[in-house]
């Protein structure tokens, strides 16, 4: 499957394209933050977004695309993405982290923790609205993850 990377941080973007590699993901295009207008779910099937600030109007493309049956992937996003997914942020979470991905068959990662370099912000959902594909936790700690 192709991977759109959207290339706003270069330090950050660069790192996550070595990580996706390292994983053995090797269908990744980058894109600016200026192209979101132009990405196509038929095109661009998965859009991983780095932590980054967004002007509204790439916001809205953002979601336009989503509605339009596009997969997006946010690293920290802002409440203008968050709040339209169902999801409250919450505290910013330190490391040591880890990600458990449990809602979504992906080969390879059946169970594994993968870590996780740099912060993230805790979120809470309505388990109603929303289904959660991959948790984040701290290793032998608990916080209300549903990652179990």
């Amino acid at each position: 499957m192709l991977i759109t990377l959207i290339h706003d941080t270069p330090a950050l973007s660069d790192y996550l394209g070595e990580i996706l590699r390292a994983w053995g993901l090797r269908s990744i295009q980058t894109h600016s933050p200026q192209d979101l207008g132009r990405l196509s779910p038929a095109a661009h099937p998965l859009v991983l977004l780095p932590k980054t600030e967004l002007a509204r109007q790439q916001a809205e493309h953002l979601r336009h695309y989503v509605e339009s049956g596009g997969t997006l992937l946010c690293l920290q996003p802002q409440p203008q993405l968050a709040h339209p997914a169902g999801l409250t942020l919450g505290a910013a979470r330190t490391g040591p982290l880890r990600l458990r991905v449990h809602g979504l068959v992906v080969r390879g990662l059946l169970a594994e923790a993968l870590p996780v370099a740099g912060g993230a912000v805790a979120c809470a959902c309505d388990p109603e609205k929303v289904e959660t594909l991959a948790s984040l936790y701290v290793p032998d700690e608990f916080h209300g993850e549903a990652h179990e």
